[in-house]
C-alpha cells in the first residue's frame, strides 16, 4: 500500500502503473495483478489505507467536528 501511495504522490492517479508498484516492492507485475486485478482495485485499497493511517490519530472522544 504504501508503495503504491507514494507513487500516486508523485505521479498523480493517471500515472499510477501496475508495473511501477510491482517493481518499488520486488514482485513481478503478474503476482500484483493477482491480488490487485485493476488500477481501481488498487486505488480503493490505497484510500483505504490513507484513511485508516488519519483514523488512527484521531482522538476518540469529542464530536467529530472537534476531533
Amino acid at each position: 500500500m504504501r508503495a503504491a501511495f507514494d507513487l500516486i504522490a508523485q505521479k498523480g492517479l493517471e500515472g499510477l502503473r501496475l508495473r511501477d508498484v510491482a517493481a518499488v516492492v520486488g514482485l513481478d507485475h503478474s503476482t500484483l495483478h493477482h491480488y490487485f486485478p485493476t488500477k481501481e482495485d488498487l486505488i480503493v485499497e490505497v484510500v483505504g489505507y490513507a484513511t485508516g493511517q488519519l483514523a488512527t490519530t484521531m482522538p476518540p472522544e469529542g464530536t467529530p467536528p472537534s476531533r
